[in-house]
């Protein structure tokens, strides 16, 4: 993308490498850490304040136009030489600033290309990578997991049963038929019922939740691949017994009947936990990718 996509100026860097103090407090005008002034007048001491490092705030600053939109999704950064300039800072603070966002999977580099690196939208994926390896390091049990999306999930799927939007009901309906066009092919059952089950709760329009609910899924995930591994003649009976349970669910959001698709859920959700848990008593999250 063209120039248009660039990052404005934020501010210059002193010849020295540091950053312009973005103001100055005068000696009559600090606080004193006990709030008494000495016998002259004049303010105690604070102590000294640790600025951030340059190349942090050249991130900050970046970050901030993309999570705010000013940077969108495809945009390219300018060149190097170009946004060192822009920025007032030397390329090797850009460099550090830049492998800060690739980290957070904010930009990627284009390697050998005559554009600056790629603006990508931050997504839950790789929101819900980072949650699970929290989880893994935590020592954080299966049985806490599947407990926690007991508690999320349900209530998810009332509130999208109160909602009574033909709009939401038309892109279930769409995740249900396709799912049911997936039963009898192996190997497409799995993401398709996994598309239904994170629909149901994408849509009840509690965003937050919903980011929370994808995160635990991301996780259980790949306990399902390992359950499905295990169970290969039993696959197809597996899938149509999940396709009705979900056909369920679609009458009920459909009727508007929010308290029963809640609990008809929480009683689908305990059963498929139930089978997923069987003789992993105590497992936890790292053992799964371990």
């Amino acid at each position: 993308m063209g120039s248009d996509a660039t990052a404005q100026p934020i501010g210059t860097a002193q010849p020295n490498g540091t950053a312009q103090p973005i103001g100055t407090a005068q000696p009559n005008g600090t606080a004193q850490p006990n709030g008494t002034a000495q016998p002259n007048g004049t303010a105690q001491p604070i102590g000294s304040v640790r600025l951030p490092k340059l190349p942090t705030v050249v991130a900050d600053a970046l970050r901030r136009r993309i999570l705010s939109g000013t940077l969108r999704q495809g945009d390219s950064l300018p060149l190097e030489q170009e946004l060192s300039a822009q920025l007032g800072v030397s390329r090797p603070t850009l460099r550090e600033a830049l492998r800060v966002l690739e980290a957070e999977s904010l930009i990627r580099p284009r390697r050998g290309s005559r554009e600056g690196a790629e603006v990508t939208a931050p997504t839950v994926d790789s929101a819900a990578r980072y949650v699970g390896y929290l989880l893994q390091y935590q020592g954080t049990t299966l049985e806490d997991l599947a407990r926690t999306r007991l508690m999320l999930e349900p209530p998810l799927v009332g509130q999208l049963a109160a909602t009574r939007d033909p709009a939401v009901l038309a892109q279930l309906r769409d995740a249900l038929e396709q799912e049911e066009a997936a039963i009898a092919a192996p190997g497409e059952f799995q993401p398709a019922r996994a598309r239904f089950h994170q629909l149901a709760c994408d849509l009840a329009g509690l965003e937050t939740m919903a980011i929370f609910v994808r995160q635990l899924n991301w996780v259980l995930a790949r306990l399902t691949e390992e359950h499905r591994a295990a169970s290969r003649r039993d696959r197809r009976r597996q899938a149509t017994k999940a396709h009705r349970a979900h056909a369920r669910l679609f009458a009920l959001v459909e009727s508007g009947d929010s308290a029963a698709a809640q609990q008809f859920w929480h009683e689908h959700v305990a059963e498929v936990d139930k089978q997923l848990l069987s003789g992993r008593e105590g497992q936890r999250v790292v053992d799964l990718f371990s």
